[in-house]
């Protein structure tokens, strides 16, 4: 019976080990997770910041071309031209000038999707943190009713080795009673043949 819980010991703390490595293994991905995560966080807190400066900017853009052109139109600003030198380099600096602001439209666009899939990444991450951090809460009840059935099966084999001890001790001194008396009885025995022999000498 002992080499049987013995046997049962050995498997139990088999299993406990293994809990506790699935334990540190999900306790590192969710240390790597939460790594991730703070950078990510840095990267949307960037990206905050820059797409508010851009937005601004653009803001200004917009105003500073809307006075212009309630100044004075487009042609106006073309033909008050003193020479042609001076028309094309006002076209240039008009076309440069829209395409500065497609340029940072688009990089506003960018950079608010780029926001959008750190956001959703980051969203994932927390889904699987906390999935992680269940399962590790899972494992951790297990191992403690794992410990609970060793503890068990180490008290039950102490309780019976005792049991068993007390009884052979119990035995032991009863077989010592029996031969005492044993004793007794032969002694007796002996010592009554003794005196029968005695006597018929005697007479």
């Amino acid at each position: 019976k002992e080499k049987t819980v013995a046997s049962q010991l050995k498997i139990q703390t088999e299993k406990i080990q293994l809990k506790q490595k699935l334990i540190s293994t999900t306790e590192k991905q969710a240390k790597v997770l939460n790594n991730d995560m703070y950078i990510n966080q840095i990267n949307i807190n960037r990206l905050k910041k820059e797409l508010a400066l851009l937005k601004e900017d653009y803001a200004e853009m917009i105003l500073k071309s809307y006075k212009s052109r309630s100044e004075q139109s487009r042609a106006m600003f073309l033909l008050s031209s003193q020479n042609f030198l001076q028309a094309y380099k006002r076209a240039q600096y008009m076309k440069q000038y829209a395409s500065y602001r497609k340029t940072q439209g688009e990089e506003i666009q960018s950079k608010s999707k780029e926001l959008i899939d750190y956001n959703d990444k980051i969203g994932v991450q927390k889904v699987e943190k906390q999935k992680l951090i269940a399962e590790n809460e899972k494992e951790r009840v297990e191992l403690e009713k794992e410990k609970n059935v060793q503890q068990e099966l180490q008290r039950s084999i102490k309780k019976d080795k005792k049991q068993i001890a007390a009884e052979i001790k119990k035995k032991q001194q009863e077989t010592r009673n029996i031969d005492n008396q044993i004793q007794k009885l032969i002694r007796a025995a002996i010592a009554a043949a003794n005196k029968k022999t005695a006597t018929a000498v005697a007479k």
